[in-house]
C-alpha cells in the first residue's frame, strides 16, 4: 500500500511539473458580457525544449458564432482552422509553430452566451510538440450579465383623461425584454391605495413578455404609476412616473314623465302629469323660469295642468367627486290637449278563404268626449296603402262603414283614422290574412261495373279561374269529360287535377275503376266435401303485351273464376314489346301445402313471364275470393292475403281489400316478381279446426281432375305448355 502511494505522488509530482512548465497559456479577457460579441486573445508561451507543431482550441457549444479568426505566427508557416470547432492551427515546416522559449497569440471573436451573471466556462486549449508529445490545458472564463430590462409599449385599456364611470374596469400594460430572463415585475402607484403589486406574466416568456394589471371602479382623481422589473442577474430597470387622469363624469340628468324617459310628452285634460328627475346633487325644477321645487338625487312632481303648452326646466349643482355639476339644465315641455277621439263597436274581419265575389265589411263608430269643444274633422281608411276619406255629416258618435269586394289572395293591412279640430288624430288598425281557396275537385261515375258499360266519366269542381285537366291511365285527355262504352273487362285510372294560382292551392283527385265481365253460366260450387268445375273453362291463360317504361300495362284474365286472378297489372322500367303472362293452376308436385295455423288456403295460382325481374319496377295482382266459400270456412274478410312461395317458404304479400258485389271480394296486392302463390284467409276466433282441411281436399281433388280427367282439356294444357316452354324466359 505505502509503495502504491508513492508511485501515485511521483505520477502527480511529475503531471504537474509537466503542465507548469511545458507551456503557459491564457486568455484575455477572462471576464466577459453575456450576449455580446467578444474577441477572445488566447497567449501561449513555450517553456519546453521542444517546438509546438499544433494549436487546439476547442470552445463550448454556448459560444456562438465564431469568426474573426487569426493568429501571431507567420502565416507562411502556419495552416489556418478549417473549421469554427474546434480551431484548429498547424504547421506547414518541420520547424513548428511555436519554438522553444517563444511566445504567441492567437485569437477569434465569439458571441458570448445569454446566461445569468457568475456563469462559468472552460475552454480546452491542447498543444501537440515536434516529437509527438501533448499537453491540454483548460482555461476558465466567467460570463456576467451587465443588461437591464427594457420595457416597450406601455398602453392603457382606458384612454388617459378618461371620464368616470361606476364600476368600469382599468387595464395597463407593458412589454418587458431581457438578453437573459426577467426574474419578477412590479407595479408601484396610488391606485386604491395600492403601493406595489407584484404583476405575473401575461403573454410571452421571461425574455419577451407582456404583463398587465386591472384595476376596477376608480375615483375620479389624477393618479401616478410606474413599472419596475427585475432580471436573474441583479439588473433591474423602471419607467419615470406615469401621471393617469380621470375626469368627472358629466352629470346626466334623466327626467321621467308619467314614468316614459323623454323630454315632451302629450297628456289629454284631466291627466295628473308625474315628473321624476333622477341626478347626483341637489335637483332643482323651474315651470315658467320659476323654481317649483328642489331636492337630493330624486325629485318628484305631480300636479293637473291647464290645457296648453308648459315649458320646464331642471338643473343639478354638486359637490360629488365623481360628477360634475350641470348648471346649463335640461328643458322638456309639456302640451295638455282636450280629449282625443275615441272609437268604439270596431267590427273587421282578420282572416278569410278566397272566395270569388265575397266582400269583406270595415265598420267603426267613432264619439268625442270633448264635443263641442274637440270635434271630428276627417276620417279616413287606408286599405293596402291606398287612402280613402269617408264624409263626415256629423261631428260626433257617428258610425263608418267601408265594404270591399272581390279581394285577391294575400295579406292587406287596413287602419281606420279620425282626425280632430285640434289636429290630433285616433287610429285602430290590422291585417287581413286571405288564404288561397281549395279546389273540391271530384270525378263522377267512377266506380266498380259489370260489363257492358256506358257511362260519361266527367271531372267537377274546377273553379272558372282555373286549367283543370282529365287523365285516363295517366295520359291527359282533351275534355274534362270521357264516354266509355266498352263491353269488355278493364281496369281504369281517373286523375282531375289542377296547379291552381295566386287564389287557389294546387289540387288532384285520383279514382279507379274495375270493369268485371258479365255474369255467366260457369259457378264454382264449394260443398263442404265436393267440388264441380265447369270445363268449357280454360284451366290456364296467356297474353302477349306490350309496355312503355313506367306506364301501367294490364292483362285482364277472362277465366277468372276458376283462376281467381282477375288482373295482372305491370310496371317495367324500360319499353318492352311481345311480353308474355301466363297465369295457370299449379300441378301438385310444384307447389308446398300451405299450413299454419288459424290460416286456410283457399287457391294456389301460378303466374309467369318472359320479363326478367330486373325490368319490372312493381306488380300488382288483383284476385277475387267467393263470398261462399269466405262465410263456409267462417274466414275474416279484412283479414285475406296473398302470399308467395320462396325459397320453399310461403312469404305473405301485403293484401288490400278494393271491394266486392253480391257473389265476391275483391283483393290486390303488391310485388316485385311472378312465382307460385296462394290466396289465404285467416279464420274468425272460435272456428272448428277440423273444417279447415276442406279447401285442401277441394284443391287436391280439382288438381286431380284436372289431371285425369278424360276431356280435351289435358291436352289443351299441354299444348298451352309446350308452347311456353319453346318461348323460354
Amino acid at each position: 500500500m505505502k509503495e502504491k502511494l508513492f508511485l501515485f505522488t511521483v505520477l502527480l509530482f511529475l503531471f504537474i511539473f509537466q503542465i507548469t512548465f511545458a507551456a503557459e497559456v491564457s486568455v484575455v479577457p477572462s471576464e466577459l458580457n453575456a450576449s455580446r460579441v467578444t474577441f477572445l486573445n488566447f497567449t501561449i508561451k513555450n517553456t519546453d525544449a521542444s517546438n509546438i507543431s499544433k494549436v487546439t482550441i476547442l470552445v463550448p457549444p454556448e459560444f456562438k458564432n465564431v469568426a474573426n479568426i487569426g493568429t501571431s505566427v507567420d502565416r507562411s508557416i502556419v495552416n489556418m482552422p478549417s473549421q469554427s470547432n474546434p480551431l484548429i492551427w498547424s504547421n506547414r515546416t518541420a520547424e513548428g509553430l511555436i519554438s522553444a522559449n517563444a511566445t504567441e497569440y492567437f485569437w477569434f471573436s465569439v458571441l458570448t452566451p445569454s446566461v445569468p451573471s457568475r456563469t462559468y466556462f472552460t475552454f480546452s486549449v491542447n498543444l501537440t510538440y515536434v516529437d509527438g508529445s501533448e499537453s491540454e490545458f483548460m482555461v476558465e472564463v466567467s460570463v456576467n450579465d451587465i443588461d437591464s430590462p427594457q420595457y416597450f409599449e406601455i398602453s392603457f385599456l382606458r384612454p388617459n383623461n378618461t371620464k368616470y364611470s361606476p364600476g368600469m374596469s382599468y387595464g395597463f400594460q407593458i412589454r418587458w425584454k431581457d438578453n437573459v430572463n426577467v426574474s419578477d415585475v412590479m407595479f408601484y402607484s396610488n391606485f386604491n391605495e395600492s403601493k406595489s403589486i407584484l404583476v405575473p406574466l401575461m403573454i410571452g416568456s421571461k425574455s419577451d413578455g407582456i404583463y398587465v394589471i386591472n384595476f376596477t371602479d376608480l375615483s375620479a382623481g389624477v393618479y401616478w404609476f410606474m413599472w419596475h422589473a427585475n432580471d436573474t442577474s441583479g439588473n433591474f430597470n423602471e419607467t419615470s412616473n406615469i401621471t393617469y387622469v380621470i375626469e368627472k363624469a358629466d352629470n346626466l340628468i334623466k327626467v321621467f314623465l308619467n314614468g316614459e324617459e323623454t323630454n315632451y310628452i302629450k297628456i289629454e285634460n284631466g291627466t295628473t302629469i308625474n315628473i321624476t328627475v333622477i341626478a347626483v346633487g341637489n335637483i332643482c325644477l323651474f315651470k315658467e323660469g320659476e323654481s317649483i321645487k328642489c331636492e337630493e338625487k330624486r325629485l318628484e312632481w305631480n300636479e293637473r295642468l291647464e290645457i296648453g303648452d308648459h315649458r320646464f326646466e331642471v338643473n343639478v349643482s354638486s359637490n360629488n367627486a365623481n360628477y360634475s355639476s350641470n348648471a346649463t339644465g335640461l328643458n322638456f315641455s309639456i302640451k295638455v290637449i282636450y280629449p282625443r277621439i275615441r272609437f268604439m263597436n270596431l267590427q273587421a274581419p282578420s282572416s278569410a278563404t278566397y272566395s270569388p265575389g265575397a266582400t269583406y265589411t270595415f265598420k267603426i263608430t267613432f264619439l268625442s268626449p270633448a264635443y263641442p269643444l274637440n270635434n271630428i274633422s276627417n276620417v279616413s281608411f287606408t286599405f293596402n296603402n291606398q287612402v280613402y276619406y269617408l264624409p263626415v255629416n256629423r261631428q260626433d258618435n257617428e258610425t263608418y262603414e267601408f265594404v270591399l269586394r272581390d279581394l285577391p289572395a294575400g295579406n292587406y293591412n287596413w287602419k281606420f283614422c279620425a282626425n280632430d279640430t285640434q289636429k290630433e288624430m285616433s287610429c285602430s288598425s290590422g291585417v287581413l290574412y286571405i288564404s288561397q281557396a281549395i279546389p273540391r275537385l271530384d270525378i263522377l261515375n267512377v266506380q266498380d261495373y259489370l260489363a257492358p258499360v256506358n257511362k260519361t266519366i266527367v271531372g267537377v269542381g274546377c273553379p272558372e279561374q282555373l286549367v283543370c285537366k282529365l287523365y285516363l291511365n295517366h295520359t291527359e285527355l282533351p275534355s274534362r269529360y270521357y264516354d266509355l262504352v266498352t263491353d269488355k273487362p278493364g281496369y281504369y285510372i281517373f286523375t282531375f287535377n289542377t296547379s291552381g294560382n295566386a287564389n287557389y292551392s294546387a289540387a288532384s283527385v285520383t279514382k279507379t275503376m274495375t270493369i268485371y265481365p258479365p255474369k255467366g253460366v260457369t259457378t264454382t260450387t264449394v260443398p263442404p266435401t265436393t267440388t264441380t268445375i265447369q270445363q268449357e273453362k280454360k284451366l290456364s291463360e296467356e297474353s302477349v303485351l306490350s309496355a312503355k317504361a313506367g306506364v301501367p300495362t294490364l292483362y285482364k284474365v277472362d277465366n277468372s273464376d276458376l283462376l281467381k286472378v282477375t288482373e295482372v297489372e305491370l310496371v317495367t322500367s324500360v319499353d318492352i314489346n311481345n311480353i308474355e303472362i301466363k297465369v295457370e293452376i299449379p300441378l301438385p308436385n310444384e307447389i308446398k301445402i300451405f299450413s299454419e295455423k288459424n290460416k286456410v288456403p283457399l287457391a294456389y295460382i301460378k303466374i309467369t313471364s318472359n320479363v326478367s325481374a330486373e325490368k319490372i319496377v312493381n306488380i300488382k295482382i288483383r284476385f277475387k275470393v267467393e263470398k261462399a266459400r269466405v262465410n263456409i270456412n267462417n274466414i275474416d274478410e279484412n283479414k285475406v292475403a296473398l302470399y308467395k312461395l320462396e325459397n320453399d317458404k310461403w312469404l305473405k304479400i301485403p293484401t288490400t281489400k278494393i271491394g266486392d258485389d253480391e257473389s265476391n271480394i275483391y283483393y290486390e296486392s303488391l310485388l316485385s316478381s311472378f312465382s307460385i302463390f296462394a290466396i289465404v284467409g285467416e279464420v274468425k276466433a272460435g272456428f272448428p279446426w277440423h273444417l279447415a282441411l276442406i279447401p285442401v281436399v277441394i284443391t287436391i281433388v280439382a288438381i286431380i281432375v284436372y289431371l285425369f280427367w278424360p276431356t280435351p282439356l289435358g291436352n289443351e294444357y299441354e299444348r298451352l305448355k309446350q308452347k311456353w316452354s319453346s318461348r323460354g324466359t
